[in-house]
């Protein structure tokens, strides 16, 4: 992976110095273990499938690959890369649509874990371009399990669609309301 910097986009540097009160940090992961080594199980939990153990085909969004935790791991630079695999035809992951999956990734939560109520959340988050990728960063209410989503209601901190790399989407669902990706 190569190190990537900000300024490559042209954009100013955020300020990273709050005003008023004092920040406290409650949790960081930082990814400082070596290279190939999975995620800290103490905070992170994978969702595996393709949804449909869950009830959730595709994930919600027709998603057409297999999250494995294999596809997450870190790289030695205080980094977490996820891998997106392109699968062979005749795989073994039967996808919800009938057919073998076709791709391979990761997905990720904290859920049980970590939890915050208020405050600031902030990530270094690097994405790939390219029709069908839809890396994302957001937080669901923690009674998801009891009210479904999107009652439980969830904020998109960043969803980048890969075929228009961009433009950054942040967006509100909750009770009554599921925004339609940032308008």
């Amino acid at each position: 992976m190569n190190n990537f910097s900000p300024n490559e986009t042209g954009a100013p540097e955020a300020s990273v110095s709050p005003s008023g009160a004092a920040l406290k940090l409650l949790w960081s992961q930082e990814f400082n273990e070596d290279a190939g080594a999975g995620v800290d199980g103490k905070f992170w939990s994978f969702d595996i499938g393709d949804g449909s153990e869950v009830g959730i085909l595709g994930w919600g969004n027709q998603e057409r690959e297999w999250y494995l935790p294999e596809q997450a791991a870190t790289d030695g630079s205080g980094s977490l890369v996820i891998t997106a695999t392109k699968l062979p035809a005749d795989n073994s992951y039967m996808a919800y649509y009938g057919a073998p999956a076709e791709w391979a990734s990761a997905k990720l939560h904290t859920a049980g874990k970590v939890s915050v109520l208020h405050g600031r959340i902030e990530a270094r988050v690097r994405v790939p371009k390219g029709a069908g990728t839809w890396p994302a960063f957001w937080m669901l209410g923690t009674d998801l399990a009891q009210v479904t989503w999107p009652q439980c209601g969830e904020i998109d901190i960043l969803e980048v669609r890969g075929r228009d790399p961009h433009t950054l989407v942040g967006t509100i669902h909750g009770p009554g309301y599921s925004g339609d990706n940032g308008s």
